[in-house]
């Protein structure tokens, strides 16, 4: 790769786009910052910082909900207190 510097302005947005792209990769990798690494639309790794999961918050992919009976009992506690607080409203089927 030649001196890209020198000749920054002869580059499309393209080009332009990948080039800060890929410098924030680089500097991302080097500070030892955890990256998604989801396939994007185009085709290349997500370059977001990792959550704990691995993922960025884009790609974190939806809660599954509760999955232990105790779980689901704490849930559906909390889903009867909510309908209890929730004031009736008017001309409501």
């Amino acid at each position: 790769m030649t001196n890209i510097i020198g000749r920054i302005d002869e580059l499309t947005k393209e080009q332009r786009r990948a080039l800060r792209t890929r410098a924030r990769m680089q500097r991302k990798l080097a500070n030892g910052v955890k990256l998604c690494g989801a396939k994007t639309r185009m085709g290349r790794p997500c370059i977001a910082t990792g959550l704990a999961n691995g993922r960025c918050k884009n790609h974190g992919g939806a809660s599954t909900g509760a999955r232990t009976p105790e779980g689901k009992a704490k849930s559906l506690s909390k889903l009867k207190q909510f309908q209890d607080k929730k004031p009736p409203t008017e001309g409501a089927l």
